[in-house]
């Protein structure tokens, strides 16, 4: 039988599932939490309650909210646990997802609390409830709900809508001003290599990761090898039908890996999960921050427009022939793109994400997860290097070995050609090479430069991508939590 954090967390993941799922009517989804962002922002939430209405009875000093400097209710002598921790869940999802009130409540009324005192029960009703009025006043108002409008910079280098993608909009402009959830400062973040240079072509980091994704990410590949395309599809999670996004994929692998090391043990699914999805929604708030400091564009149109006398701003008089790789831009170029899953009815667009590329959200996110659980398992920071050093499974770490099977691949997800997708375990021997698996996936479905999400050397007194970026706030929230 599950215990309650397992059970909640399994309800947390369900929801967020439910939120991206297209109605048996076909109706849209829901997404009362649109996107990466809203969705991290979610799911922190409801876990730092959980969180505090465990440690909140156990150990005060070791809540979210007594380091936030809010004061916890007292808890009662006589308290469930259970009842705490399911109530304070309950109470916060209800609050950010009021679309799936049905589920939600039906999954309260099947949770069993296995305390036989009813006094006890109900005050662990009681707490767990104050617990989570207490977190959704203090995330009241951290600025997720501001309406700002946006417009496209024309400028060359700069993110626009993907052209096979017409009026997909542009997601979250304003979420690099929201309130982080541990430290307040953003971690800094380099600008990305060639970045407002008159042609980005010149800068050869640019140059190398730009004909790496020419090659690689372009819909009808003779280079990509069935691994790497496998890859791409595998950390996909881009709100497809019934998947969802990027934190419930990551919030899988940590489950994955907790269920394996400590089943059962509801002590350190709290600690870890309150972490991860802490540092999640840090990492979201930081790559958007960037991603519209830096506004760069995307392969589909960095690709297109790499010829001077192509895009908005061309001009064939003066700039056309700045070096000889401007002429590489190719104007019809088609990524991969996202995998399409569970709607066939699309037909593999191609398309790419609604935001500017650099940093990429999936390195920073996963980045995060990965140096959030190198730490939590007793081992030193990773650093860049140990991830660059892992692109090839690489030895074992004792304690870090876990099995996933993704969503995007589990024998019953829907490829855009209608077919199937073939399950696919993929086995991980340390924490160093999903995360520089999920940070290259992104280039062989053509999505990313490599540079989003990792140089290809460490750079001396320079940090860029979401790697460098998603390892420090991992680290910071790590030592925020102990």
């Amino acid at each position: 039988m599950k215990n309650s954090i397992e059970f909640w967390h399994d309800v947390c993941m369900e929801v967020v599932r439910k939120d991206f799922t297209i109605g048996s009517d076909g109706s849209p989804p829901p997404q009362d939490q649109g996107g990466p962002t809203r969705t991290s922002r979610a799911l922190a939430i409801a876990h730092l309650a959980m969180h505090d209405a465990y440690f909140g009875t156990t150990n005060p000093s070791d809540t979210y909210l007594q380091r936030k400097g809010v004061g916890l209710p007292p808890p009662p002598a006589s308290i469930s646990l259970d009842s705490a921790i399911g109530t304070a869940a309950a109470v916060c999802l209800l609050s950010v997802y009021p679309s799936h009130q049905a589920y939600i409540n039906r999954m309260s009324a099947i949770f069993l609390d296995g305390n036989s005192d009813p006094v006890a029960r109900d005050n662990g009703h009681r707490y767990g409830n104050a617990i989570a009025h207490a977190m959704m006043n203090l995330r009241a108002n951290d600025g997720s709900d501001a309406a700002m409008g946006y417009r496209p910079s024309t400028a060359y280098g700069r993110h626009r809508e993907d052209p096979y993608s017409a009026g997909q909009g542009f997601l979250s402009p304003h979420w690099g001003s929201v309130t982080r959830f541990c430290t307040s400062a953003h971690v800094p973040l380099d600008a990305p290599p060639g970045y407002n240079m008159p042609d980005y072509l010149t800068d050869p980091d640019y140059s190398a990761d730009y004909e790496e994704v020419k090659s690689f990410g372009v819909l009808a590949s003779s280079t990509r090898t069935a691994e790497q395309h496998m890859i791409g599809y595998y950390w996909g999670y881009d709100g497809a039908n019934e998947i969802g996004v990027p934190p419930r994929l990551y919030n899988q692998i940590a489950r994955a890996w907790l269920d394996k090391w400590h089943s059962g043990d509801v002590e350190q699914a709290v600690k870890l999960l309150a972490m991860v999805n802490a540092g999640m929604a840090d990492a979201a708030i930081d790559a958007w921050h960037w991603k519209y400091q830096y506004n760069l564009w995307r392969p589909v149109i960095g690709i297109r427009e790499a010829n001077h006398a192509t895009g908005p701003q061309a001009d064939g008089a003066s700039n056309a022939t700045v070096t000889d790789a401007a002429a590489l831009g190719d104007p019809f170029w088609k990524p991969l793109g996202l995998p399409q899953t569970n709607q066939p009815e699309l037909g593999g667009s191609g398309a790419t994400p609604p935001f500017p590329a650099y940093p990429s959200g999936h390195a920073t996110f996963g980045a995060t997860l990965f140096q959030i659980m190198q730490r939590f398992s007793g081992k030193p920071a990773l650093t860049l290097a140990n991830v660059l050093d892992a692109d090839t499974p690489g030895a074992a770490v004792a304690g870090q070995t876990f099995d996933f099977v993704s969503d995007e691949q589990n024998g019953k997800s829907i490829d855009a050609d209608s077919s199937v997708r073939t399950r696919h375990v993929r086995t991980f021997r340390n924490f160093a090479r999903p995360t520089w698996e999920n940070a290259i996936s992104r280039v062989f479905i053509g999505v990313h430069w490599r540079f989003d999400g990792m140089p290809r050397a460490v750079v001396p007194n320079k940090e860029y991508g979401g790697v460098p970026l998603g390892l420090t706030i991992g680290k910071e929230t790590f030592d925020f939590f102990n």
